[in-house]
């Protein structure tokens, strides 16, 4: 599989964590690429059954799909783990390092890493690492999409701008937040982080992956 449809299909994997709806319009944003650009791939992964198009929910990865992205997530996350504990980079580094490396190395040298880590179970974002040839299940739910409560937060997406947003107020994987409501007009979300009220916004939310305390 190319490097471009491996980007595609984690895009839209990524994307079906996040939103109700998975749209074309979507996928060319987050991609930042042109909508007929965006077209183009689709019918080709429509074509190759990796995706499907669902009435409710838009182009959603199908169980081919998921077998062949859970591989291509394994490589970024264990690049991921292995920059950040043994060449130092930051978490605001990791991310855009491993897109281009996760494309150049062969299974045999991820399954090697894989051992050289101790078999890691988390990437630094707190994403689960599966092992070979293991599909990728990830059930924690986005930040906006859950009920008031208190939360572990456990996995974050990947972009810098999310890591630094949130590092400014010293939240990261890990820290226990209490969600006290959603104002679905203003599309935002009232949680309390170490006794401090915050308002965040649906972009930021839905970005953020949580489990029940």
């Amino acid at each position: 599989m190319s490097p471009s449809k491996e980007d595609y299909l984690k895009c839209i994997y990524e994307l079906g964590k996040q939103q109700a709806k998975v749209s074309n319009k979507l996928i060319a944003h987050d991609m930042d690429v042109s909508a007929p650009a965006t077209t183009g791939m689709i019918k080709k992964l429509l074509a190759e059954r990796l995706i499907e198009k669902n009435v409710q929910k838009g182009y959603v990865v199908t169980a081919l799909g998921l077998q062949k992205v859970s591989q291509v997530i394994r490589k970024h996350r264990l690049i991921e783990v292995f920059l950040i504990q043994q060449l130092g980079y930051s978490l605001t580094e990791v991310h855009n390092e491993a897109e281009i490396l996760e494309h150049s190395v062969s299974n045999h040298f991820i399954n090697q890493l894989d051992k050289l880590l101790g078999y890691p179970k988390t990437c630094p974002h707190g994403g689960k690492i599966p092992r070979e040839d293991e599909v990728l299940k990830e059930d924690h739910l986005p930040l906006n999409k859950v009920e008031p409560g208190y939360y572990y937060i456990r996995r974050l997406h990947y972009s810098q701008e999310l890591v630094e947003f949130l590092d400014a107020y010293n939240i990261t994987t890990g820290s226990k937040i209490e969600v006290i409501e959603h104002n679905d007009f203003a599309k935002m979300t009232t949680l309390i982080f170490e006794d401090k009220r915050y308002d965040f916004s649906d972009v930021v939310c839905s970005k953020i992956f949580v489990e029940t305390i």
